[in-house]
């Protein structure tokens, strides 16, 4: 196949993802999630017709490279229909103008409350390793409380508003860690943007929304440039992943970097951005070495990976710690760098389907995996009970299953333990944010 028709197939493969998926008065995050994979999927498809080079070309692992593409769309829409199988009666919601009215002056402090506990009590480094996971996930609903206030300044128009300086104030300070966060506040601002305008978007709206994809898209190919040198200097040159400078110097650091990015160095950090951000190479590789080299495992990854989250670090302190890149090296057979160097390189979940069952059945887990999101955002969902909390609390999936290169053995403990934590908080905490005196139940 040539480029255009590969482009053709692309295409149609994301339509096929909008007809199952998306609907006018839901946030939508399974379907931006999967976009996002998408672009992992397809990014050198569109960039070899730009440059006008063969797009097998543009990959080091050439020789099953087409099929590698041609697994990972057709497992992008198996989980898409896993998903809408089981949770399509709970997508739809009443408009955005009949559920939010909220006091932003009130709910910004419990933002801010909420913060304060994220960075102190609930601060997972403050605790032992074996605790870390299951209190990484309560960071998560702070998601959901910026979706529901950066909603109603949206709707309301409310910009001055204290809250939208405090989102402002995360964003910058997303950037002082080792592994930058700062994709996650723009990714949800577009959800929510068009969650907010998607019913009515007008020239100005989508001439906005270009603008800060426009916007996006340079702080990722500038961050790719820059982030190796960002990262050794947060951690003084050693092989850690722990940052060992102030939030003060990270950002000094970060800012003098910017300032001297050049020509030469923005076109090095694009075609960085386009490599890392494409992940089927390796699926490639492991086709080729799979079951040649390796057997299929039958189901064993799938399985092996709901058992893993149904292990948690604090219950069973001797659970194995995942390295991605030796797993990447046992089924691919390739030599690459691994936790010894402070360096993960994974295979991603569509190749687990591949190893599990093999070419004619490799669809089957991602199916599986679209049918446990989608019995797991209908679990929430009712037991939220209440359509702005449904949204609310839902969103903060998107951040687990949006990236294509995640092993299931990362994607689905997550899942679980954050559903866990979701729904305690829904049972328990929910009593304490009275935002206004909606008696909407879906």
């Amino acid at each position: 196949m040539d480029n255009y028709q590969l482009l053709g197939i692309s295409l149609l493969t994301l339509f096929i993802i909008y007809k199952i998926l998306w609907v006018k008065t839901f946030h939508n995050f399974i379907f931006w999630a999967l976009v996002y994979q998408w672009t992992n999927v397809n990014i050198k498809v569109i960039y070899s017709i730009i440059i006008d080079q063969n797009f097998i070309s543009l990959h080091i692992y050439t020789d099953y490279i087409i099929r590698a593409w041609l697994y990972s769309n057709i497992d992008l829409i198996a989980v898409a229909l896993g998903f809408r199988i089981l949770a399509g009666s709970k997508l739809k919601f009443s408009s955005i103008n009949e559920l939010f009215n909220i006091d932003l002056h009130k709910f910004s402090n419990y933002y801010i409350i909420f913060s304060v506990l994220t960075l102190t009590v609930l601060n997972p480094s403050v605790y032992p390793q074996s605790l870390q996971q299951i209190l990484y996930q309560f960071t998560y609903l702070k998601y959901a409380l910026f979706f529901i206030g950066f909603a109603n300044i949206l709707k309301r128009k409310d910009f001055k508003n204290r809250l939208n300086y405090y989102f402002i104030f995360e964003f910058l300070l997303s950037f002082s860690g080792y592994f930058s966060t700062f994709k996650d506040y723009l990714m949800i601002v577009f959800i929510v943007y068009f969650y907010v305008n998607g019913q009515k978007l007008t020239l100005k709206q989508y001439g906005i929304g270009l603008v800060a994809l426009f916007i996006g898209l340079n702080f990722g190919i500038i961050w790719s440039e820059i982030k190796i040198d960002y990262r050794t200097f947060l951690t003084k040159g050693e092989v850690t992943q722990t940052t060992q400078r102030t939030t003060g110097e990270s950002l000094e650091y970060l800012y003098n970097r910017l300032n001297e990015i050049n020509t030469f160095q923005y076109n090095d950090g694009l075609l960085k951005f386009i490599d890392r951000l494409e992940y089927i190479d390796f699926f490639s590789a492991c086709i080729g070495y799979v079951p040649q080299n390796k057997p299929h495992q039958e189901g064993k990854i799938f399985s092996e990976a709901l058992l893993y989250g149904f292990q948690p670090r604090f219950l069973f302190p001797n659970k194995e710690i995942l390295d991605d890149s030796k797993y990447t090296r046992e089924y691919t057979g390739a030599s690459i760098s691994g936790s010894e160097e402070a360096t993960s390189i994974s295979l991603g979940y569509c190749a687990d389907g591949y190893i599990d069952f093999g070419e004619n059945l490799f669809f089957i887990t991602p199916l599986l995996f679209g049918l446990f999101i989608g019995g797991v955002y209908k679990l929430l969902v009712v037991k939220a009970n209440n359509q702005i909390w449904g949204l609310a609390i839902t969103l903060p999936l998107f951040y687990m299953i949006n990236n294509f290169g995640n092993i299931f053995n990362k994607m689905l403990p997550p899942v679980m333990y954050f559903t866990v934590v979701a729904y305690l908080f829904l049972h328990y905490g929910l009593k304490y944010f009275k935002l206004d005196d909606s008696k909407e139940t879906i």
